[in-house]
């Protein structure tokens, strides 16, 4: 007898910026497993699916605060309506730049001079 095993699965994620890229990239991957339905899904995911003795994979909770809440949200979105988190990782990546999100009056790229630059002139009063 052939017995059926099903992953389930329930994610928690937290807010912050940069743990929310991270954690985006994190669903991604738990939605190409999900999608990864042996033998017809990408083959490490189904290989690996297979490999742990199951047949396939299902995100039952999603709960998140702020960033991680959104992330909740979007992947809760890509499983209902079937689009892949994957497309979203170039948004993530573009919103969440270190030059979008930085909190330095100044213009210009951040490098590792810059901040310790910044932090003199307000220790100072200069600037």
């Amino acid at each position: 007898m052939n017995v059926q095993r099903e992953l389930r699965l329930a994610l928690g994620m937290r807010g912050g910026v940069s743990l929310a890229v991270w954690s985006g990239g994190a669903c991604a991957e738990i939605d190409e497993l999900r999608r990864s339905t042996p033998p017809d899904g990408d083959p490490f995911w189904s290989g690996l699916v297979e490999a742990c003795g199951y047949s396939n994979v299902v995100v039952d909770v999603l709960a998140g605060t702020s960033a991680g809440g959104l992330n909740g949200v979007l992947f809760a979105g890509a499983i209902r309506h079937g689009y892949p988190m994957r497309e979203l990782l170039p948004t993530w990546s573009q919103v969440a730049s270190i030059n979008e999100i930085r909190r330095f009056a100044f213009r210009g790229p951040v490098t590792a001079g810059s901040r310790r630059m910044r932090i003199k002139e307000v220790s100072t009063g200069a600037g």
